[in-house]
């Protein structure tokens, strides 16, 4: 009988999280977040048996005061800082600590410095020898595998270990890749450019042993393989799930794709516009997308009663002030509710990273800021604190409810959102609690601009212009969002001081 360790897997906590992370509605669902790293259970699943382990998302729970035999940390660049102070506690207590994630397999000498072993890229041909060499007191510092693996067959992600009553979705990946390589991206350089994906047979049985049937597919470009996609879809539709994936703006072009994805439940497309500017997507290496044709594409992706969930950035080199209100006009005109703007960043890995480096503009921010909301770099066209002032002021503006209503009501009286999506497995006690916050936040505490935006919403439910399900994943996401910004606004003096200090700036 092999001898039994204990083992935590740790994702830490991030100071201060994006607006569009989901986590205002979770709040107002009674949830701690949207959606947990998908890398802890993953990771369980590849360890073997005689490891007793723990799952720490710090966004859950807190990390036992017991000391476990072993400590495994995943960390992006937005928290890195947090994972080695983690590190450098279990470290002086005696505990070995691997260190992973995309911020270790860049940061590699960083990384060193605050772990006993690091694991680089893909765990799944690296792990079990990783614990191994734990056992016989033998890590070896660095583990990478030679080869990308075949990501055929994937076993179940240990859900067992996660309080799944504390999140609204579950994260989901089908294949690995991408082969577009914009300069802002890491994903290419961790996975490649070949996409691989995964027996379909081994994707339904995942999802059939989930303990939800809400899913986000983190697959960066799900539809490359449109065959792959069709079988896939034909095959999730009688699973009655929900899910939001992300796609090139290619998707919509496909016409009878969409409808598929439709009827197998998928409520959101992640589509990375980045840019209304056509030299700053040349730039960035953002070939697929043509500005011209944007309008089109929303269309076409809400017409299949999907909704687009829109992502843009602000900062590239040929970007100036004015792409704000160039992005407001867009917003407006295409009628996208669902936005997640952010300010252009750089990530370890990336080829924009590197250049930035080579021309000195990388300001090494404290992790805390570089969730994507505040400047990081030397900006050919903004001063950090008017960057940050206008990035903030903008996105007031789009979730006001005046603005929103400019957009929701046209769009919803296209009709195109008057069919449910299939039941998600909602408890009676959820239905109750969520139809008492949108009263509470839409109708008692509300303002008139908020009533108004109700009260429309309910004369379009009557009619069955829109369904009632569309228009309350409308209400609480959009809550959600004021409710994050209210909160990071209310942080932003701090926030602008720590900006200050980083960029020297008196």
């Amino acid at each position: 009988m092999k001898k039994q360790y204990s083992l935590y897997l740790i994702s830490p906590i991030q100071k201060y999280k994006h607006y569009a992370s989901g986590i205002g509605m979770s709040r107002l669902l009674g949830k701690r977040i949207n959606i947990t790293p998908l890398a802890l259970p993953t990771l369980a699943a590849l360890t073997p048996s005689h490891y007793n382990i723990t799952l720490i998302d710090e966004e859950i729970r807190e990390i036992p005061s017991t000391l476990p035999d072993i400590v495994g940390i995943t960390t992006l660049s937005s928290m890195y800082e947090r994972a080695y102070e983690i590190a450098d506690d279990f470290r002086s207590k005696g505990i070995k600590v691997i260190l992973g994630g995309p911020h270790v397999s860049f940061m590699q000498e960083e990384a060193l410095m605050h772990a006993d072993a690091i694991v680089v890229g893909e765990a799944e041909n690296i792990w079990e020898i990783c614990l191994k060499d734990f056992e016989n007191h033998q890590l070896q510092g660095v583990y990478k595998a030679d080869v990308f693996c075949k990501f055929k067959q994937q076993p179940p992600p240990r859900w067992d270990l996660i309080d799944t009553s504390k999140i609204n979705s579950l994260g989901l990946q089908i294949s690995r890749g991408c082969p577009f390589n914009c300069e802002f991206c890491i994903v290419s350089n961790i996975y490649g450019r070949k996409m691989r994906y995964r027996d379909i047979d081994n994707v339904i049985a995942e999802i059939a042993s989930a303990p939800l049937k809400n899913f986000f597919i983190v697959d960066d470009n799900l539809t490359t393989n449109k065959a792959y996609m069709h079988e896939l879809l034909i095959r999730l539709t009688p699973l009655h799930i929900n899910w939001t994936c992300m796609a090139s703006i290619e998707i919509a072009k496909e016409t009878k794709l969409l409808s598929l994805m439709s009827e197998a439940g998928c409520k959101f497309i992640v589509i990375g516009f980045e840019s209304m500017n056509s030299k700053s997507l040349n730039e960035t290496g953002k070939e697929q997308n043509s500005v011209e044709h944007y309008i089109d594409a929303v269309n076409n992706i809400h017409r299949a009663g999907i909704f687009v969930f829109a992502t843009f950035i602000v900062g590239f080199d040929n970007d100036t002030p004015e792409e704000f209100e160039k992005l407001y006009q867009f917003i407006q005109k295409a009628n996208i509710w669902y936005n997640m703007i952010s300010i252009l960043g750089l990530t370890p890995g990336s080829d924009l990273y590197y250049r930035m480096k080579a021309e000195n503009r990388w300001m090494n921010p404290p992790a805390n800021l570089r969730g994507g909301m505040f400047p990081v770099m030397q900006y050919k066209h903004f001063e950090p604190l008017s960057l940050t002032e206008a990035y903030f002021s903008f996105l007031t503006k789009i979730y006001a409810p005046q603005d929103l209503m400019q957009r929701i009501l046209p769009l919803f009286d296209t009709e195109w959102f008057s069919k449910s999506h299939q039941s998600s497995g909602i408890s009676l006690k959820m239905k109750v609690n969520t139809s008492f916050k949108i009263i509470w936040h839409y109708l008692i505490i509300a303002k008139p601009a908020e009533r108004r935006l109700f009260v429309q919403l309910f004369k379009r439910i009557r009619t069955k212009t829109i369904s009632p399900e569309n228009a309350i994943i409308f209400l609480l996401i959009s809550k959600g969002f004021q409710i994050q910004l209210r909160d990071i606004q209310q942080r932003l003096p701090a926030i602008k001081q720590e900006i200050k200090e980083y960029y020297k700036i008196t």
